[in-house]
């Protein structure tokens, strides 16, 4: 307006000049007018849109920083179980150098036990053998077997009619000793095959008890006590020993033969 007062004043116009500036004045003014509404109208159409937008961005915002505590509180507990895991494994660790020790020292104990146990039993062994080879043996005196001596005949033998003037018939005594071997000589294995080192004296007792009343027997029961202790060797010494203390428990074992007449020799 101010432009147009000092064109005014410089220049001289018409009247009809004048109504259309006018007009155009007008007209600039109406439209700047229908520029602020219109401005007005698309800031609060900008703002009605943005508002949703802002409270998602919030919403946005919320739920990142709620999933960045829970994130956090993961990590501190990951690493809190890593740290468990470390004590669990260290513990573990520990545990079985304690446990190794502990069976490197049992057996080293075991390996001594047995050391000693072996130790004992061939001492044993020695002292029975150096007894049985020091002490003195007496044998009993052979007794002479009668001719008309009653024997008792066997219950599977059949029996047989005689007439007068017949003689009986002999038992066949080799049959009746190899016989009476092969019987103690099962009861015998029995008893090697329950030998123990606790149980020596019990099953020695029971060796000596189980008819060996002749050197026939007594070598075969010596006979099978080596063939033990060479296929069980890990238990040779006890066999040893087993033999020494025969030798000494059975002093009265003798060998029988018969001679051409009838008698003990």
């Amino acid at each position: 307006m101010d432009k147009v007062s000092q064109n005014f004043q410089t220049e001289i116009i018409s009247a009809a000049e004048v109504e259309s500036v006018v007009a155009l004045l007008d007209c600039v003014a109406s439209s700047r007018s229908t520029a602020c509404l219109l401005t007005r109208d698309l800031a609060r159409t900008l703002a009605s849109e943005l508002e949703p937008r802002r409270l998602d961005r919030n919403i946005l915002a919320s739920r990142l920083a709620t999933s960045s505590e829970k994130l956090t509180a993961t990590h501190m507990e990951l690493d809190r179980v890593r740290a468990q895991c470390e004590t669990i494994t260290r513990d573990h660790a520990e545990l079985g150098d304690r446990l190794k020790a502990e069976m490197e020292e049992t057996e080293r104990l075991r390996a001594m036990v047995d050391a000693a146990r072996e130790e004992s039993v061939e001492r044993k062994g020695r002292e029975i053998w150096a007894e049985a080879t020091t002490s003195e043996v007496v044998l009993p005196a052979p007794q002479e077997r009668s001719n008309t001596a009653w024997r008792k005949t066997p219950d599977t033998a059949p029996v047989a009619s005689h007439s007068v003037g017949a003689t009986k018939p002999e038992i066949d005594e080799d049959a009746h000793e190899k016989a009476q071997t092969a019987t103690v000589l099962r009861r015998v294995e029995d008893l090697l095959n329950r030998l123990t080192a606790e149980n020596l004296e019990l099953i020695s007792d029971q060796i000596s008890n189980a008819g060996i009343d002749n050197t026939v027997i007594l070598d075969a029961v010596v006979v099978l006590i080596f063939q033990k202790a060479v296929n069980e060797q890990h238990l040779s010494s006890m066999y040893a020993v087993l033999c020494a203390k025969l030798s000494v428990q059975l002093p009265k074992a003798q060998r029988v033969a018969s001679g051409s007449d009838g008698k003990e020799v």
